[in-house]
């Protein structure tokens, strides 16, 4: 018989706490230079509540 391994979701967003880390986050974002990366690292930071930070 197999175990089945049960997973979480895990979202990003709930490990940005500060806004010093949202923008720190997305300065590797942004390092990326990937467009697809830099979108959804925008939506995270958002999402955690750091709007400011996607603003500067």
């Amino acid at each position: 018989m197999k175990k089945i391994l049960k997973t979480r979701k895990s979202d990003a967003a709930n490990y940005l706490r500060s806004e010093e880390a949202a923008q720190t986050y997305l300065e590797d974002i942004f390092s990326s230079k990937d467009p697809a990366l830099i979108a959804h690292g925008l939506a995270v930071v958002v999402r955690a509540g750091f709007a400011g930070a996607v603003s500067r």
